[in-house]
């Protein structure tokens, strides 16, 4: 039996058509997923810009600093930059924390956005205006906005501790103990002194803070 002749331009040009299959597959399989994490990157930022200027706006709300300085412009001048800085660090771990928890649903979302050139966009960004919901309702019905990770608590309550907000940041270590039992014995060591700092250094009080530490 006779074979056709092959020649090499015929192998290179089977090659280069093999080639050219593979990358039409692999953009109409990818670029769909690029297209839309881009898309999804755009108003995630959009997102976190409007969260900030609602946490920048409830602080403002809540500060009474500017008319103390008003009145008596000579006084409260070290509490009045500590405020501003206690504000500025807050607001950090509040963003810091819609990070992380849009990381999280994004790696939930892996699969989807993988399979996106098949089912398209729409619903992936369904999901996402569920998740702005979500981050929304966490932010103004949660006690510690969007900080529930036990790692960044620990984080906020070493702010309120730093800022000799004892009741908050015990109400914070009070949070980590309940609910994360992993971190439960630096949050104990910790709402010892936040106690100490409370209730004065009475040997009732003393005692309390003392059962913290074992």
């Amino acid at each position: 039996m006779l074979m056709p002749d092959i020649t090499i331009d015929f192998l290179l040009q089977e090659r280069d058509d093999k080639e050219k299959e593979r990358l039409q597959d692999i953009v109409s399989k990818s670029f769909p997923k690029i297209k839309t994490e881009n898309n999804l990157f755009d108003e995630f930022n959009l997102f976190k810009e409007e969260i900030k200027s609602n946490i920048q706006e409830s602080i403002q709300k809540s500060d009474h600093i500017n008319e103390m300085t008003q009145t008596f412009p000579f006084i409260n001048r070290i509490f009045r930059y500590d405020e501003l800085d206690f504000n500025a660090n807050f607001l950090e771990l509040q963003l810091n924390s819609l990070q992380n928890h849009w990381a999280l649903w994004l790696n939930e979302m892996d699969e989807k956005l993988t399979q996106v050139y098949l089912t398209r966009s729409e619903s992936i960004l369904e999901e996402f205006s569920k998740f702005k919901q979500e981050m929304s309702r966490s932010l103004s019905s949660n006690r510690f906005g969007l900080v529930i990770e036990p790692g960044e608590l620990v984080k906020l309550s070493q702010l309120f501790m730093d800022h000799k907000k004892y009741k908050e940041a015990q109400d914070c270590y009070d949070d980590i103990i309940e609910k994360h039992p992993d971190f439960s014995d630096i949050a104990h060591y910790y709402k010892a002194f936040c106690i100490i700092h409370l209730e004065g250094g009475a040997k009732d009080e003393k005692l309390r803070a003392k059962t913290h530490l074992k």
